[in-house]
């Protein structure tokens, strides 16, 4: 369990926000995030502001990386890149996750190692870590501002011919009786991804492409190739029944059901590049893996 509790016992009283800066070296929006999400104890009782007074056992829950031995890929004294497998968080939902992404990022960065994006769970490919707290803004901004290139490689349903750009506004799903979290809608957020055919495959009625997403919205590419009749691979959210939905997210689902009704035991989209400028240097880096 990457998340432990550290106990220690306070003399004199002191404000919680200070405790931790002067004594265990948080910086201040540390310490009021670990406040803000209930990880700080006085007495067994949750430590609910940064002024609150403590004294006595003080108990804090922090988050300690533990590694099943995978590593960067590649990296630098700014950044380093991870290749994550398929059906893995890249973040812990909560503090009885028991592996993520982020426990081999801390485990061999540091604690000041941090992610500059994130993937889905189901998604394979690279992920972006910022090494130390001094980079990680400028890192980030990379993809809040969408000057770093993303290609994702993804198997479809169906043949494309040729290159497509598809340019449909996506919203967030309201509706309870559907397990499909975004959908095309007119009055959505815009949303545009470009496709490019590499290979089909005419005894699965399948084509490998590359999908370059121009903008950055959540399940962008699996909305658009489903919204133009070429669900991928595997999604076991869009273009399936919602019983076939609900049992997925119940993980009742075993890999023989998931290749019967889904098409492969895993969602076939991958993240395969990461083009961009960074510190003077232009970096184009690849995937050693491919679907």
């Amino acid at each position: 369990m990457p998340f432990i509790k550290q106990r220690y016992f306070v003399h004199t009283p002191i404000r919680a926000q200070i405790f931790l800066m002067r004594y265990l070296h948080y910086t201040p929006k540390t310490a009021q995030r670990l406040i803000a999400k209930s990880r700080f104890y006085e007495n067994d009782e949750y430590i609910t502001k940064p002024s609150q007074i403590i004294s006595g056992d003080i108990t804090i829950v922090v988050f300690k990386g533990v590694t099943r031995g995978l590593k960067p890929i590649y990296e630098n004294k700014y950044f380093a890149l991870f290749e994550k497998p398929n059906d893995l968080l890249v973040h812990p939902k909560n503090i009885f996750t028991e592996y993520s992404l982020l426990d081999e990022i801390k485990y061999y960065l540091g604690k000041e190692a941090c992610l500059a994006h994130r993937i889905d769970f189901a998604t394979s490919g690279l992920v972006l870590v910022s090494k130390a707290k001094k980079y990680e803004q400028e890192i980030k901004e990379l993809f809040e501002e969408r000057t770093i290139q993303k290609t994702y490689e993804v198997v479809v349903e169906g043949e494309i011919k040729e290159k497509i750009t598809i340019n449909k506004p996506l919203k967030k799903n309201s509706d309870i009786n559907s397990k499909e979290k975004v959908i095309v809608h007119k009055y959505g957020r815009v949303a545009i991804t470009d496709i490019s055919p590499i290979k089909y495959d005419k005894l699965s009625n399948t084509t490998k492409i590359y999908a370059k997403p121009k903008t950055g919205r959540m399940h962008q590419i699996r909305v658009h190739l489903n919204s133009i009749g070429h669900r991928i691979v595997g999604d076991p959210l869009y273009g399936v029944s919602f019983e076939i939905s609900d049992k997925y997210l119940d993980n009742k689902l075993t890999n023989e059901d998931k290749i019967k009704y889904l098409g492969a035991n895993r969602l076939m989209l991958h993240a395969k590049q990461l083009d961009f400028d960074f510190k003077d240097t232009t970096f184009s880096l690849k995937s050693e893996e491919s679907l």
